[in-house]
């Protein structure tokens, strides 16, 4: 979290840009200060003098995961997690070995330009991989399905849940939510490919 000064004097802002750890040299991850005052300032301004549910922590997924019983103490409406399961996802060993090889070498021949000087290759990779996301939806889409991935995921939301306080919300949640009585149809085959 970056302390920011705004027209109206000191405010607490999180750069959207910027996930909260970053990763060094030797795969390590460094966290970013968090500022707990910060965020609860943000959320409290945001809620009354806009209206709105609090504040939204970006990169929420990177942080240590002991770390997230602080979001409902301090009023973060939003948390976003998709970093961190799109992380299980690729970091996690029963991922193939030959797409984790093949979305290496798309990732060097279509993201090249985005490598900083200094950068190893593991972070050039790291940071860049979520582009293979799209020219790969299909095969990942398949290899979240396996049960080792499925597990670990279901694992980490179990988690997450428990300590953002999400057990016993089913009466708001349904309060606010209209659940569809039709599924949603089947997504397009051509979008699949």
């Amino acid at each position: 979290m970056e302390e920011s000064t705004g027209r109206r004097g000191a405010r607490a802002g999180v750069s959207p840009q910027a996930h909260l750890r970053v990763l060094l040299r030797g795969r390590s991850l460094r966290l970013r200060r968090l500022s707990r005052r910060g965020v609860a300032a943000l959320a409290l301004r945001c809620a009354r003098a806009r209206g709105l549910a609090g504040a939204v922590q970006h990169g929420a997924s990177t942080l240590p995961e002991d770390l997230f019983h602080r979001f409902p103490e301090v009023g973060a409406a939003e948390i976003h997690l998709a970093t961190g399961f799109q992380n299980i996802l690729l970091d996690h060993p029963a991922l193939d070995v030959n797409l984790r090889a093949e979305i290496t070498t798309w990732l060097r021949a279509n993201a090249a330009d985005e490598a900083k000087p200094g950068d190893t290759d593991e972070q050039f990779l790291y940071r860049t991989r979520k582009k293979a996301l799209g020219p790969f939806k299909q095969a990942l889409w398949e290899a979240a399905g396996t049960p080792e991935i499925l597990e670990t995921q279901r694992a980490k939301f179990q988690s997450l849940f428990s300590q953002l306080g999400v057990r016993g919300s089913r009466a708001l949640v349904e309060r606010y939510v209209t659940e569809r009585s039709d599924p949603l149809p089947p997504a397009p085959a051509d979008l699949l490919s």
